[in-house]
């Protein structure tokens, strides 16, 4: 082994301990063409955490954030975007490398993020000049296009099913007299997308030694676990003139739900005569940026929204709707019905024996879905500040989840001829412990490992070096 190749490698280490807060460091050390040691620092992606337990971390990070040289983002949800103000509040003052369709919709995400964090926070973490200096310095790449960040590393972003604008990042690591580090980040992955294509990923990547970093969200879940249920839970409760509450993901999950309704009253399951609302600003900006901006969404999914959609806000919403007497469906933010008008419109429809309130994604512990999950009907519950007694059905489905089951992102790993190493993210302890068995038994890279808070990773050309233990402060 060369001098050079032994002082080249990367060090990767992961913020999030589970499921959110999606945050990875890498640290990349080469010998340049002086013979002088150096260091490139970056992160891929800079989230929030959701689950409650983990909240306290998003007032800070684990690393100084100010000597990143660069960061790149797989997509524009908030756990994978909602700490960049804070980044650069903190001092990172550089290039934020992402898709053209990521960066359109980062703006509506984080403009929302800091009002709802004004309103929860009783300190300023960053204000609206921090939002608008994070999509300043955002630049649009083209997918599948190499973007040269530095002298040193190549990066090109492939279409990935999970949302528009997400990606797949291939970050090519070179140093002078060595073979690259091949380094490939699945973001979240998903296969398919009923918006847009997925193009297979080109046959050199396929063929390129790597270390790929895969999440495990739903490792421990089979395809065959998910029972689709949605579709005859609806027809059912309109049967019955129900009034429906479907919260939902602002981006992605509500233009998913209403193409689904569309087609529903387009076959008959729901009477054209059953109103149908879209309640929260940001999911209506979603809708229109779905509509009307060259975001990807192909043609034949151009016209996704049910024929006589209302849009409701806070000067229309209650006129609008009637919670006694008028049967109707409304779509609303937020998904984990924390936030946004799900706070009035779930109590205001469970108070009520025809009252169904729909959860269509996951909900992450201490939210509003989760804790209604666990009430029980008669008994009184609180949402927000309204305390009332739940006489209406409280129901979930996973079946529209945008991330890949075990089996489906084992397949994903298989394509791959010459895999290094698979560091495993995302996820609880116990999907990643079973995800990781599966890959080391289905898939047999070189090496595989849970990328975690407590230990760095040592990555080289030729796959892993060593571990050791992480020094966080």
């Amino acid at each position: 082994m060369t001098n050079n190749q032994k002082h080249f490698y990367v060090d990767i280490s992961a913020n999030h301990p589970e499921v959110t807060g999606s945050c990875i460091l890498c640290v990349v050390h080469y010998v340049d063409e002086y013979n002088e040691k150096k260091t490139i620092k970056f992160a891929v992606d800079c989230g929030l955490f959701q689950e409650e337990k983990y909240k306290k971390l998003n007032d800070k990070f684990y690393f100084n954030v100010g000597n990143l040289d660069f960061m790149l983002i797989t997509h524009a949800h908030l756990d994978h975007v909602g700490k960049l103000p804070l980044a650069v509040r903190e001092g990172f003052n550089n290039s934020i490398y992402t898709t053209k369709t990521t960066r359109s919709l980062m703006r509506p995400s984080l403009h929302n993020s800091y009002a709802i964090h004004n309103k929860e926070y009783k300190k300023t973490l960053y204000d609206l000049e921090d939002v608008e200096h994070v999509l300043f310095l955002t630049r649009g790449c083209e997918f599948g296009q190499p973007i040269q960040v530095t002298p040193n590393i190549k990066v090109t972003f492939f279409e990935n099913g999970h949302l528009l604008g997400a990606s797949l990042i291939w970050v090519q690591i070179s140093a002078k007299g060595c073979d690259d580090i091949n380094l490939l980040f699945t973001g979240d992955y998903k296969g398919t997308n009923i918006f847009f294509d997925v193009p297979k990923l080109p046959q050199t990547l396929l063929e390129t030694p790597l270390t790929v970093i895969q999440e495990a969200t739903y490792g421990s879940r089979s395809v065959n676990d998910v029972v689709p249920c949605f579709k005859e839970n609806i027809i059912e409760a309109v049967h019955k003139s129900k009034t429906i509450v479907l919260p939902a993901f602002s981006l992605g999950r509500t233009q998913e739900i209403l193409y689904l309704l569309k087609t529903m009253k387009e076959e008959g399951d729901i009477p054209f005569s059953y109103p149908i609302y879209l309640d929260g600003p940001l999911s209506q900006e979603y809708t229109r940026i779905y509509l009307s901006e060259n975001v990807g969404v192909k043609e034949s999914m151009r016209d996704f929204l049910p024929k006589d959609l209302k849009y409701l806000n806070a000067e229309n919403r209650i006129e609008s709707t009637g919670y006694v007497k008028a049967k109707k469906i409304i779509v609303t933010s937020s998904g984990m019905g924390s936030h946004g008008p799900a706070q009035m419109h779930i109590p205001n429809t469970l108070m009520y024996p025809k009252g169904l309130v729909h959860f269509t994604g996951y909900m992450a512990e201490g939210t509003v879905g989760r804790d209604l999950m666990k009430s029980v009907e008669g008994k009184m519950t609180t949402v927000g500040d309204k305390l009332f007694k739940r006489r209406g059905l409280v129901l979930y489905t996973n079946e529209f989840s945008a991330h890949a089951k075990s089996e489906e992102m084992i397949e994903f790993l298989q394509q791959f001829t010459n895999l290094n190493m698979v560091l495993i993210n995302h996820g609880n302890s116990e999907s990643q412990e079973i995800f990781a068995t599966k890959v080391e038994k289905e898939v047999k890279p070189k090496d595989t490992a849970i990328l975690g808070r407590n230990t760095v990773y040592r990555i080289n050309s030729y796959g892993l070096v060593k571990n050791f233990k992480n020094k966080i402060e």
